[in-house]
């Protein structure tokens, strides 16, 4: 492969921002026009190097063409808007239907959504995938503040101060991982962290988190929060634009600080998460760039085809 080609299709793959089946078959196909192109060009009598810039320039401008994929491919499905606003509304639907009495139905939604994330995590990493994500790492922390309230004996507080830097390294392990393929992504996929932490702030100053009668009386408002983010979660997978997608973002990290706040003294900590969420993200992108997540969609490369282009 000419290393005009290469060079060329390397800076659009890290504009595309698009799931890695996605960015590694627009880069295929891209990648066998221009070498079409260089060839018909070569039979005019240019080299090899000449006629892979020309190629290249006739493509048009990097921004330009990223920016028109990205319309294209970005968009998704009614079904995918829907599988990824369902574990929102799974959880709207516990406080709904009041199914948080029972342990079983909790534990089953969580082994679901890890068995979901686990599977098409290695399948392909669909945009739809980073809320059941985000509830998952959610949960682990989530769990590991529940731990150190409930847990009695000291010697298990050593277990805790293990685990609780492990879930932390998985959480950032995890969101540097998102940030190399799209900080939007990763904004998307902690947006459920702060508000579940908001409102267990909220149920633990109020005495609720243990209180069943309390705990009943607030679960609407639980509700409605959760069936916010699912409809925040579904327009994000509908849009095509990008500035309309952080601008959904940011509108629901508002409305957030409005529902949650209000409700809570912690003001400065959950306002610091929600707005940690929507921005950490981008910083660590600016910070990252995407050079990772461009070898990975070059490693999908046929070896064979590349040998005989060279």
């Amino acid at each position: 492969m000419a290393a005009e080609i290469r060079q060329y299709l390397n800076d659009l793959g890290s504009r595309l921002r698009l799931d890695p089946t996605s960015e590694s078959d627009i880069l295929r196909e891209l990648y066998t026009h221009l070498e079409e192109e260089t060839d018909e060009l070569r039979q005019t009598g240019l080299s090899r190097e000449e006629a892979a810039r020309m190629a290249t320039e006739r493509f048009g401008s990097i921004q330009a063409l990223a920016r028109e994929l990205h319309q294209v491919y970005s968009r998704g499905t009614l079904l995918q808007a829907f599988l990824a606003a369902l574990p929102h509304l799974l959880i709207a639907l516990t406080f709904i239907l009041q199914l948080w009495r029972g342990w079983h139905w909790m534990v089953a939604i969580l082994v679901s959504m890890m068995l979901v994330t686990i599977y098409e995590w290695r399948r392909g990493k669909p945009a739809w995938l980073y809320p059941w994500l985000g509830y998952c790492v959610a949960m682990m922390l989530i769990l590991a503040l529940l731990l150190w309230q409930v847990v009695p004996n000291p010697w298990l507080w050593l277990l805790l101060l293990a685990y609780i830097p492990f879930a932390l390294w998985l959480l950032a392990s995890i969101v540097l991982r998102v940030v190399r393929r799209d900080w939007l992504l990763a904004s998307l996929m902690m947006l459920p962290l702060p508000v579940a932490i908001g409102w267990l702030l909220t149920l633990e100053q109020e005495g609720l988190i243990y209180n069943e009668q309390g705990f009943h009386n607030i679960s609407p408002q639980l509700a409605l929060t959760f069936l916010t983010l699912g409809l925040v979660t579904a327009a994000f997978i509908r849009l095509r634009n990008r500035l309309f997608k952080a601008g959904l973002l940011l509108t629901a990290t508002l409305i957030m600080l409005i529902v949650i706040l209000p409700a809570t003294g912690a003001f400065f900590l959950v306002s610091l998460l929600l707005t940690s969420s929507l921005l950490l993200p981008r910083l660590l992108e600016h910070k990252m760039g995407r050079e990772q997540w461009r070898n990975d969609a070059w490693e999908q490369l046929p070896p064979e085809k590349e040998q005989e282009a060279d």
